[in-house]
């Protein structure tokens, strides 16, 4: 008889914003209204590429994002979706780890995206900036600060750091993801050593 090595179901996190679903574009799209410039996430060295701007331009830029509506139109990325269903047919129990934003309707607009655009129930929705806090086999994460304290903190998971172009000069290479194949590839390698 096969003993289950774990008692509880595989655990996968997932940031949300650049990792789900499409922040940097819209709002490159309020960058390019309140400047008159277009960017792309090429022309920063940052994770944080708001930082970048005076502070004037960042409250202008921040009173736009928590406008309500802006959170739940965020676009998913079609390979995300698809991804989350992919981690549940392997078995992952899913749930999104996500720094919450101050607007008044920002907190209902994730949680309910997040249902409606990959099935994931409230319960499953958790939003705090430590994210360190919350353990499981695997955490996918663009943040290099976040999914760094998180491995500290969680030696035995994986940590992936999804690969963006305003991060490539950041380090962390040997826990960049810069694809969903590859993801999938490692929580295949979790099941199989663990599971």
């Amino acid at each position: 008889m096969h003993h289950r090595r774990h008692q509880r179901a595989p655990r996968v996190l997932f940031d949300v914003d650049e990792v789900l679903v499409d922040f940097q574009g819209p709002a490159f799209d309020i960058i390019e209204e309140l400047t008159g410039t277009r960017y792309t996430a090429h022309d920063f060295q940052v994770w944080d590429v708001f930082e970048t701007f005076d502070a004037i331009t960042r409250a202008a830029i921040w009173k736009q994002i928590e406008r309500p509506g802006w959170c739940f139109n965020l676009k998913p990325f079609e390979r995300a979706k698809q991804g989350v269903a992919k981690a549940r047919e392997m078995g992952f129990d899913v749930f999104t780890v996500t720094s919450p934003h101050h607007g008044m309707t920002w907190y209902y607009e994730r949680v309910e995206a997040l249902r409606v655009n990959f099935g994931i129930q409230k319960n499953r929705v958790i939003q705090t900036s430590a994210k360190f806090g919350y353990g499981g086999d695997a955490f996918v994460e663009d943040n290099p600060e976040h999914i760094t304290a998180w491995a500290e903190e969680h030696p035995d998971g994986v940590a992936m750091l999804w690969d963006l172009p305003n991060t490539k000069t950041l380090g962390h290479d040997e826990l960049r993801v810069r694809s969903w194949d590859e993801i999938e590839a490692k929580l295949q390698g979790i099941l199989d050593a663990r599971y």
